[in-house]
C-alpha cells in the first residue's frame, strides 16, 4: 500500500531559517516527530512516535528531491 501525505504551511521566517528547519533532523523533531531524516536524494527515513493500539508510530519515508532555496 502507498499513501501520499501533502502539508502546506505558511511561516512568517526567513528562507534560509525554514530550510535549515526542514532539513536538519534535530531542529525537525522539534516541531514534528523523532526522524533519522537527511537531506540527500535516496535516503530512507523514518518518523517515529508513540505506537498505540491502532498504528505502530512509523512514517517511513524516501528523499526524492533536494532542492535547496536559491
Amino acid at each position: 500500500m502507498s499513501l501520499t501525505l501533502s502539508l502546506d504551511f505558511q511561516y512568517t521566517t526567513s528562507i534560509e531559517k525554514l530550510w535549515s528547519a526542514l532539513t536538519d533532523s534535530s531542529k525537525l523533531a522539534k516541531w514534528t516527530m523523532e526522524n533519522d531524516f537527511k537531506p540527500v536524494v535516496g535516503h530512507r527515513f523514518q518518523f517515529r512516535t508513540q505506537p498505540t493500539e491502532w498504528w505502530d508510530g512509523i512514517v517511513d519515508g524516501e528523499v526524492l528531491i533536494v532542492d535547496a532555496p536559491n
